[in-house]
């Protein structure tokens, strides 16, 4: 896919930083994450293969011509979409897309409503954050099989200001906008419902319902509490973290947990530490699109019911 070096940048700058064209940060002879998994994939392939020829010299023909009929092509339910220039999700037919929560939207039953021109970081931390990446479902009650009712788990991994704002300026943006964008990051928790028709709703006065930011206080347990590599002017405790930032990839544990995990140094703390004081002047601004035109995510797509 070619994509215009305007985009690129933009990408890069607020997603990772340009974390492609820096030095690596481990410089020591430890393999890497990819050396590692290569290693564990091809030992499993390998067991993987013997396993397989095992049970196919153990299974009569006749099972295995209808189970290789059964997964064939004419399985598939739907009739794929083709490709499309048109600013909308298009989905198969029988399909339905629809927006569940969107960013700015409450979250919490105090929340305000989402007003473009007038953010604060205060509102922000109560509404649904920017740029959905992980999102995860939690059957309710715990351990239950709903699967048309439970919370969803989303990732907020990183913001574009020149996106969120009007005027944004460009080089040092104010103290204010930035607190905007740490109350942005990190993770929401919604209360959802699917209705007879197949449509989601989230349940705005939910119990569970909350907001993790960039400065959620998060209390370390387990044996990485109080190591002294946890241990910063924060907290020299090692035991509580300030804010989760740049939450990208994640996973549900087999007990019901969610695990999320954080990427690099966002661009955002750089922004803080350069920012000026609130009420400070700031460089002139420059025309942008318009922020009331929100993200519209997470998507949900599924059948629609009959």
């Amino acid at each position: 896919m070619r994509m215009e070096p305007q985009l690129f940048q933009t990408l890069c700058r607020w997603k990772c930083s340009y974390v492609c064209f820096q030095q690596p940060s481990n410089s020591s002879g430890n393999p890497s994450m990819e050396e590692i998994l290569q290693e564990a994939l091809s030992r499993r392939e390998f067991l993987r293969a013997i396993l397989g020829a095992t049970v196919v010299l153990a299974t009569p023909q006749w099972l295995v011509r209808a189970t290789e009929a059964r997964s064939g092509p004419a399985n598939l339910r739907f009739i794929p979409v083709m490709l499309s220039r048109e600013d909308r999700v298009v989905v198969p037919s029988g399909y339905l897309a629809q927006v569940l929560i969107r960013w700015g939207d409450p979250v919490t039953a105090d929340a305000p409503p989402f007003d473009a021109r007038r953010q604060t970081a205060e509102a922000q931390a109560r509404q649904f954050g920017y740029n959905c990446d992980f999102v995860t479902f939690l059957p309710l009650p715990r351990g239950a099989r709903t699967p048309g009712h439970g919370l969803l788990w989303v990732n907020h991994e990183y913001t574009n200001p020149e996106l969120m704002f009007f005027d944004y300026p460009e080089g040092r943006p104010p103290r204010e906008l930035v607190d905007v964008e740490l109350a942005a990051h990190g993770g929401t928790v919604v209360e959802v419902r699917r209705a007879s028709d197949g449509s989601w709703t989230y349940l705005r006065e939910s119990r569970y319902n909350r907001r993790i930011t960039g400065e959620t206080l998060c209390l370390l347990t387990g044996p990485a509490a109080g190591h002294p590599w946890t241990r910063t002017r924060e907290d020299p405790t090692g035991v509580r973290v300030r804010g989760t930032l740049n939450n990208c990839a994640g996973g549900r544990t087999p007990w019901g947990y969610g695990a999320y995990v954080r990427g690099e140094l966002p661009s955002v703390l750089r922004e803080r530490r350069t920012a000026p004081a609130r009420g400070s002047p700031s460089p002139g601004p420059r025309p942008l699109r318009d922020p009331a035109r929100r993200q519209r995510a997470p998507l949900g797509v599924a059948p629609r019911a009959v």
